[in-house]
């Protein structure tokens, strides 16, 4: 399901119906094997272009092309209903009946047919939420806002794409109220009903998870005049994908459609705290653990189009699935391998909360990324980053995808050391700009203990140390143990049995331990 990614207080469910025949039609992408012949035509907007130049990427490419026509004639000819086109993935997806499906299978246009499944005829489980509102996450992650203000950062003039789930009276919020009038809001879009042209009224109970993103990202407090966000002076571009109550694979349909959009507008950095993992209105279309390996849900794999082959910078929720114990992992898109996923860290001692999902074993990259303090949910943790890159991208816009990655990874607290619980750590604001400058720079304080024995004591720690976190490891990733130990001498840290490597977090410094 589609699930806002913060917690849960309260869960009601009843049935519902999915209309008259819906249980004799069932959904699919319909894949084309080809496109209209390319031409130089701009099927894109001029800014988008500018990025491509300013990225050194292709300036036309196949995937801006329109679907063929024809081909969309065609299927409407078989009195098929098109839901959604993508000019990226060259398909559509639509519901079929059993004849229909046949039909279309003649077609000689059609290189592939994804099912996906179909809803039951009696309706299925709609969960309605009443969540907690966030409280100030920014506030919490050391003195960003600070060390950005005093280098004149503030995202000036950066385009920042939202995709959620609605942003009920955003446009009454006395904390976005300065983007309205300065006119910062550009575009606006609605995913779910293309006809609606009011973004900022209330649809379902749960309409509000955007405006309180988008106030991470940009707020001001009206009273005190200080950012809530990093990015008060950015550009916003907002898309609602989710209907939030009735859960199904087509709101993944509705971001692929959305991601496409932003791209088009010359839109590079997104935020979305938004994931898909279980709980759908029809059991049979959740997916498992195991596909969360960035390969196998299609909003995954168009997700890692748009970070690799468009120049894209998404920011993703991790998950709030760590202590379910029939999930624990990330959701995707998160699991992308491109894409920034974002966990939550406590406030006091940077140690994962417990709710902040983890990153499979069976992966061979680093999921989570990074992480920061959110209280209420990673959906709260990831527009605190996105505000932290819109700063870094105002400073210096020709920072490619993957340059901006890395620099946001070795700010990380733990870096070169991360782990499946906290990716590479805390991101350290001054760190970051040091290394826009030069992102070669290996500024991180930490260092690689090599012992042969089982133990090991420290006989000195800083004075103003409160907590030393430990984080042992099968492997140099996957986290078997998390401890909050108190600093007290002499300290010894002993090799558990299934230990290979231990991560120390000593406050101004990380010592990784590789036990022999």
């Amino acid at each position: 399901m589609r699930k806002i990614l913060l917690f849960l207080v309260l869960i009601s469910f009843f049935n519902v119906g999915f209309g008259q025949n819906a249980h004799s039609q069932q959904k699919y992408w319909l894949v084309f094997k080809d496109k209209n012949p390319a031409t130089q035509a701009n099927y894109v907007s001029e800014q988008t272009l500018l990025n491509r130049q300013l990225l050194h990427l292709p300036l036309h490419q196949t995937t801006d092309i329109p679907l063929n026509i024809n081909y969309l004639q065609k299927i409407k000819n078989l009195g098929i209903a098109i839901y959604n086109q993508s000019k990226w993935l060259n398909a559509v997806s639509a519901y079929l009946t059993d004849n229909q499906l046949i039909e279309v299978k003649k077609l000689d246009f059609i290189q592939e047919i994804i099912a996906t499944p179909t809803p039951p005829p009696s309706g299925g489980r709609v969960f309605q939420s009443l969540w907690a509102l966030p409280q100030n996450s920014t506030s919490s992650n050391s003195n960003w806002g600070e060390i950005f203000s005093q280098a004149g950062l503030s995202g000036k003039d950066v385009a920042i794409g939202i995709i959620d789930v609605g942003f009920a009276e955003a446009d009454q919020a006395e904390k976005l109220s300065h983007l309205f009038v300065n006119q910062q809001v550009i575009q606006t879009k609605d995913f779910v009903n293309p006809k609606n042209k009011k973004l900022f009224k209330a649809h379902t109970p749960q309409d509000w998870h955007g405006r309180e993103v988008w106030q991470m990202i940009a707020g001001i407090d009206p009273q005190t005049q200080q950012t809530i966000g990093f990015a008060p002076n950015a550009k916003f571009y907002l898309a609602r994908t989710d209907h939030a109550i009735h859960e199904n694979r087509h709101e993944e349909a509705n971001w692929i459609a959305a991601i496409e959009w932003l791209d088009s507008l010359g839109v590079r950095l997104v935020n979305t705290s938004l994931g898909y993992a279980e709980h759908f209105n029809n059991p049979a279309e959740n997916y498992q653990p195991q596909a969360m390996n960035g390969k196998t849900t299609l909003i995954s794999r168009f997700a890692q189009i748009a970070s690799q082959e468009k120049g894209m910078i998404l920011v993703v929720s991790a998950g709030n699935e760590g202590d379910n114990p029939n999930w624990q992992v990330i959701t995707a898109p998160a699991d992308a391998p491109d894409v920034i996923a974002v966990g939550a860290s406590q406030s006091k001692v940077r140690m994962k909360m417990r709710y902040s999902s983890v990153g499979p074993e069976f992966l061979d990259y680093i999921k989570p990324e990074i992480t920061c303090h959110a209280d209420m949910g990673t959906s709260f943790a990831a527009p605190v980053i996105t505000g932290m890159l819109a700063c870094l991208l105002e400073k210096k816009p020709q920072l490619q995808t993957a340059e901006i990655r890395q620099i946001l990874l070795k700010s990380g607290h733990l870096y070169p050391f991360a782990n499946n619980y906290l990716g590479f750590g805390v991101p350290r604001a001054e760190t970051a700009l040091q290394l826009l400058a030069n992102p070669q720079t290996d500024l991180s304080p930490n260092k690689l203990i090599k012992l042969k024995s089982q133990e090991l004591i420290i006989n000195e720690l800083p004075q103003d140390l409160a907590w030393v976190v430990v984080y042992h490891k099968k492997n140099q990733k996957d986290v078997i143990l998390e401890q909050k130990l108190k600093p007290t001498l002499p300290m010894r840290i002993t090799r558990p049995c299934q230990a290979h490597q231990t991560t120390i977090d000593l406050g101004k410094e990380v010592w990784e331990i590789v036990w022999k």
